[in-house]
């Protein structure tokens, strides 16, 4: 935290310094949009001050005499110069951008101009609108600007306003009605995690709206873009740092009639919960599953009762009761026990006499042995089913930013540091659906489903953006993005038939939680090499991901109910299949790095785009799943005995899970399958070559091939590690399902890309 403070100390001083020396700023362009590198901007009266536009088309001066001057805009004999009076006060900083016309051999004198921020425009539809112009491929947007007027939250919000666009309330969405796997979403062009085991997309809703500049929906493939995605490729752009010194804070608040200070439905929570992530409390104890052996078999009686080594010595290690051996095993035992004198071993009569003796008195000491007294099966887990109300409080975000640009070392520092935090919570508490012939619920009428649902979010993002300027020909920056985001979802459901004489009805309980974490870090570099003309970009990504849902928890049950009082609840159709708990954690990394070089073709001063672009990339995945579930074990048939008052806390009391005199009401096992333990990676190799060529004004093509090298294994760990080839048997068809074989993928792909673009003009 200390180095934190000093981080900010560091920039809040160097803005001050910053903001007492009057500076002149902007950006330089040609007709088509395209930035000018290297024209020259300088004053007539103090020649010492100039300065060269980068690979941005950025330059900046700094003003010591405020008395006014005269700035001059060129670059040599290609353009026309530009002249333009200048009277900067003491401490201003003015931003001011210029388009260049192709040399026409003429001096154009501006008497004055339009006061404006590159970056800051960047977030704004007059920005967008001019890259979606000059795009060669069919884009969408939404701006920051339009983000700030509508009061979205977070990204997911935001681009369903977009035609085309929907999403499904959870933070996924779908382009033209296709989603999932069809639809690719970037962070500044580069790969996230999805942190989701059933699905390709990610929950947009992590991106909070004030860090976000403009998110940039482009519909039409193209060789720079990979080629996974055929419905929309998403790319969301955060932040870039202003002009000159910028402070924002916003603070917002949400009031809903329905909502606000009303008891919700809920479930307990961590004192981390507004934090974005549990604390470990719904975390099972960190004790190892035990299960009680409720059915023991003759075998382990007889072992209990001390007759293992006598069986060993025999080369007994065990029968299957009603074999034809159990019976001769079970009278050796019998006659070890005393119980039947070794001479009437084949005398029926004084068997089953032994027999009954040894289920009457022996068997109950056999079942003490092997499942003790006061041995507790509950397995760690807590006992909070029962979900609870409490007070909703007032949705709400606060978000702040500071950025500038100053000098470090004698060369310009651009940054931007900011911070957002938000909560929020939906409630339905008269939910109603109605479906028609429910016979998978066992009812042979309608039903009529009401449900008690809410959702409660918090979570925080922050963003560091660093960008240092080399000099005019090298340019590296840096991002740092971590999200936090915490999700609880509780329902409570009731089914009833929609028929007055069947009165059966069920109800169900769902508590889910799940957090998400997302530390993403990325670096970038621009270089221009003048001998070639060839502008080089290089990015590099890579995020650490991870979602934990612990304890999800699920519990259904089956009433009667008379003339509007419940009498009876019993768990249908058994406790372990009415009362689960499940436990997901799943790790993501992604690498994501590319390289591409920019070069014009033909005259520079061509008032048509001609370029060709080529590159390559290289993207790598690791994802590791586990899935843990948990059931409950009926020991005396309790389950199917009335639940008093509905009272799932008192029903499922922890002492219930206590052997006590050699009976047990309830126990937790584990369910685990090979299956649900999974590892996984992908990586994709790629090179293209784009040709953007203008036949004239009103025509323009753009095309060229992107190659793909794309290798894809994912295998259940267990299986991996021993090494089982595909189609082995071992590899679990549990429940007819197929065997769960590797999947191995190595293979090349061509996938040529063309768009033609006609302009009226």
């Amino acid at each position: 935290m200390k180095t934190l403070f000093s981080f900010i100390a560091f920039f809040l001083f160097t803005a001050f310094i910053s903001f007492s020396q009057g500076t002149i700023r902007g950006k330089v362009t040609d007709e088509n949009g395209e930035v000018i590198f290297s024209a020259k901007v300088y004053l007539k009266k103090d020649k010492t001050q100039r300065s060269y536009t980068d690979l941005d088309g950025m330059y900046s001066i700094s003003v010591k005499d405020a008395s006014g001057d005269t700035m001059y805009v060129t670059n040599n004999a290609d353009y026309d110069t530009i002249v333009i009076p200048v009277h900067p006060q003491n401490n201003e900083i003015i931003v001011l951008n210029f388009s260049m016309t192709v040399a026409g051999k003429a001096i154009k004198v501006l008497t004055g101009a339009v006061v404006t921020a590159r970056r800051a425009t960047k977030g704004t539809d007059n920005y967008m609108d001019k890259v979606k112009e000059n795009s060669a491929t069919t884009l969408d947007y939404v701006s920051a600007g339009t983000m700030t007027k509508t009061g979205d939250p977070n990204v997911a919000a935001a681009t369903a306003r977009v035609s085309g666009v929907s999403t499904n309330g959870a933070g996924l969405i779908t382009v033209r009605g296709i989603g999932d796997r069809y639809v690719k979403t970037m962070l500044n062009g580069s790969r996230i995690p999805t942190l989701d085991p059933l699905t390709n997309n990610i929950k947009l809703d992590i991106f909070p709206a004030s860090l976000i500049d403009n998110i940039i929906i482009t519909k039409t493939a193209s060789p720079e873009l990979p080629g996974d995605w055929s419905g929309a490729y998403i790319s969301v752009e955060t932040k870039d740092y202003p002009n000159k010194l910028e402070v924002n804070v916003d603070t917002q608040f949400g009031y809903n009639a329905q909502t606000s200070f009303k008891d919700v439905i809920t479930s307990q929570r961590s004192g981390t919960d507004w934090m974005g992530f549990d604390n470990g409390l719904r975390n099972r104890q960190d004790v190892p599953i035990t299960s009680p052996n409720l059915t023991p078999s003759t075998y382990q009686e007889m072992v209990a009762l001390g007759l293992g080594d006598y069986y060993s010595k025999l080369g007994i290690t065990g029968w299957t009761d009603g074999s034809n051996q159990s019976d001769t095993y079970f009278r050796l035992g019998l006659v070890q026990l005393g119980l039947l004198p070794k001479a009437q071993i084949n005398d029926n009569a004084a068997y089953l006499n032994a027999k009954n003796e040894f289920n009457s008195t022996y068997k109950q000491e056999a079942f003490g042995k092997i499942n003790p007294n006061g041995t507790d099966y509950g397995n760690g887990f807590a006992n909070n089913w029962n979900t609870i109300q409490r007070k909703a409080p007032l949705n709400s975000a606060q978000s702040f930013s500071i950025g500038s640009q100053d000098s470090l070392f004698g060369k310009p520092l651009g940054y931007l540091i900011g911070f957002r935090y938000n909560n929020s919570i939906r409630y339905d508490p008269n939910g109603i659906s109605q479906r028609v012939g429910a016979q998978e619920l066992n009812f042979p009428f309608d039903v009529k489903d009401n449900a008690q649902i809410s959702r409660q979010t918090h979570g925080w993002s922050g963003l560091v953006n660093l960008a240092y300027k080399l000099n005019s020909k090298n340019k590296v920056a840096l991002m740092f993005m971590p999200n936090f985001t915490g999700t609880n979802d509780v329902a409570n459901f009731s089914t009833m038939p929609d028929h007055t004489s069947y009165q059966e009805g069920r109800t169900q309980q769902t508590q889910f939680y799940e957090q998400r974490k997302q530390m993403i870090y990325q670096a970038k570099s621009e270089h221009y090499i003048t001998k070639a003309k060839t502008k080089v970009d290089f990015n590099a990504s890579y995020t650490q991901g991870n979602s934990i849902a612990p304890d999800f928890k699920v519990i259904q049950y089956d009433f009667v109910k008379n003339n509007d009082t419940i009498s009876q609840y019993t768990f249908s159709p058994s406790a372990g299949d009415g009362i689960r708990r499940y436990y997901r954690y799943l790790n993501e990394n992604i690498l994501d790095t590319r390289m591409s070089a920019e070069m014009p073709l033909g005259d520079s001063t061509s008032k048509l785009v001609r370029k060709l672009k080529y590159g390559g990339a290289f993207l790598r995945t690791d994802r590791k799943s586990d899935f843990n579930e948990f059931y409950l074990i009926d020991g005396n048939n309790t389950a199917k005995d009335q639940l008093s008052n509905g009272d799932i806390d008192a029903y499922l009391n922890p002492d219930k899970f206590i052997m006590t005199n050699g009976k047990l009401d309830f126990a937790y096992a584990e369910r685990d399958f090979a299956r649900n333990h999974t590892y996984g990676y992908s990586s994709t190799k790629a090179f293209f070559t784009i040709l953007d060529y203008e036949l004239k004004k009103s025509i323009r093509f753009s095309g060229g091939l992107r190659v793909e090298q794309a290798k894809i294994f994912s295998d259940v760990d267990e299986y991996h590690r021993l090494g089982y080839a595909r189609n082995d048997l071992r590899r679990e068809n549990l429940g007819g399902f197929p065997l769960v074989n590797a999947a191995n993928i190595n293979e090349v792909n061509f996938l040529p890309s063309a768009n033609l673009i006609y302009k009226l003009i």
